[in-house]
């Protein structure tokens, strides 16, 4: 989403996912813009635009966009197949993701990795009861005991 203020235009897109946003960045400028201990750019290239992400002293692109229009029937198809499609990864993996200032937390499956911006830490939960204490306790979302999520392992 391109904000355009009297000054300046900002993409303000905080919903990427763990990667992303979480304030909007200056658009067009290739300007550095640090959000705590992450750091982004938008850059040009070739008619594309493109959100980097600076890791480990290198640029990475999270995503590319153009400025044409687009309409409601060009999300649908790939929202559809992203929430319901037995292929897709949203509907074949526990997915949930937390971030702060501070570190970013994602949990995929029974895999719960903390990404503080300089170092990232994983670790495999050991059973569905670490499973639901970690929902709660990080996540702030209870489910009652004894709750199962259909995820697939091999996911």
């Amino acid at each position: 989403m391109l904000v355009d203020l009297e000054d300046a235009t900002w993409l303000a897109d905080v919903g990427f996912g763990v990667e992303g946003l979480l304030l909007p960045v200056p658009f067009g400028s290739g300007q550095v813009a640090r959000q705590f201990v992450w750091t982004y750019r938008v850059t040009e290239a070739d008619g594309e635009w493109i959100l980097q992400s600076l890791r480990n002293g290198s640029w990475t692109d999270l995503y590319s966009f153009s400025l044409e229009p687009q309409l409601a029937v060009d999300f649908e198809p790939a929202n559809l197949y992203t929430a319901t499609h037995p292929d897709s990864r949203f509907v074949r993996t526990l997915t949930v993701q937390l971030p702060t200032p501070e570190v970013r937390y994602m949990l995929r499956n029974r895999e719960l990795v903390l990404d503080r911006g300089g170092t990232v830490s994983r670790r495999m939960l050991a059973d569905n009861d670490e499973l639901l204490a970690v929902l709660a306790d990080t996540f702030g979302l209870r489910f009652s005991a004894g709750t199962r999520f259909g995820y697939r392992e091999d996911a």
